[in-house]
């Protein structure tokens, strides 16, 4: 069977394109089984005291996280231990801690307090240019988050 002139071979390219598929599925499915049947080393522990922090490829500890509304200071997570021992024991490992005008300094560190005792690490939502005095806000709360975490970790 002759080939008209300019008409490109589909056949070979239909198969090697099925060869490589089926190569990636493979490599896929074979890393699979490696990492579920435990040769993959895999860090579960979190480092809190600062520092680098390495998961050998695992999915990062900070994925489990939750908000804050702290709308003001009668939230849960604030007045209540039971509420905390709760989110320690999901291992929550991020909380994200907003910073509203009408909360007092009080409440804000507070709230990083019990974020503290949870053992998870602050991602604290600066207000930025919505703030009128922005520089002088956020360089207090920074100082304020530095006395209560010393040298753990805090996002900004």
């Amino acid at each position: 069977m002759t080939q008209k002139p300019g008409k490109p071979k589909r056949f070979p390219f239909l198969v090697g394109s099925v060869a490589m598929v089926a190569l990636l599925l493979g490599i896929g499915i074979f890393l699979l089984k490696q990492n579920y049947a435990g040769k993959l080393p895999i860090d579960t522990h979190s480092n809190l005291t600062g520092g680098t922090h390495s998961t050998n490829g695992a999915v990062s500890p900070l994925l489990f996280g939750t908000n804050l509304s702290l709308f003001s200071s009668n939230g849960h997570v604030l007045n209540s231990s039971g509420t905390r021992a709760q989110l320690q024991h999901m291992h929550i490992r991020i909380i994200s801690m907003p910073v509203r005008p009408e909360l007092s300094n009080d409440t804000e560190i507070q709230a990083a307090q019990a974020i503290k005792s949870i053992g998870a690490y602050a991602l604290v939502i600066l207000r930025g240019a919505v703030d009128n005095n922005v520089l002088a806000d956020d360089t207090r709360l920074i100082t304020d988050m530095n006395s209560v975490f010393g040298n753990t970790i805090v996002y900004y």
